[in-house]
């Protein structure tokens, strides 16, 4: 992940904590459907512009950190790939606490996150 910047691997953080949290309850491929990049921009920002967080879902997907589909000029159906599922599980363990302070940690550096 060293090819993204603070925002974006915040977004992603954030994505797995609750990639994490709701495979418990509903299993892991309900778990990683996130929606579309309109969805993304109302969970986890504060004031970001619609077409800025769909760059950004782009960006991601072009370095192959989350899977989409085009449509109505924003990212839809937007899940984690495998890759970074495996990524943050071989980081954290699948350990919730870790996975906050890694959030947290980053918040330092994104404002306007949720």
């Amino acid at each position: 992940m060293d090819d993204l910047t603070n925002e974006q691997k915040l977004l992603l953080t954030a994505m797995y904590r609750d990639y994490l949290e709701l495979s418990k309850k509903v299993g892991p491929e309900k778990a990683n459907r996130f929606g579309d990049s309109d969805e993304i921009n109302y969970k986890y920002f504060i004031d970001r512009s619609n077409s800025y967080v769909s760059s950004l879902c782009w960006t991601l997907y072009r370095k192959g950190y989350i899977n989409c589909c085009g449509g109505d000029n924003i990212a839809n159906e937007i899940s984690i790939t495998d890759d970074t599922i495996i990524y943050f599980e071989n980081k954290f363990k699948n350990n919730a606490s870790k996975v906050l302070n890694a959030i947290n940690e980053l918040l330092n550096f994104v404002p306007l996150f949720k």
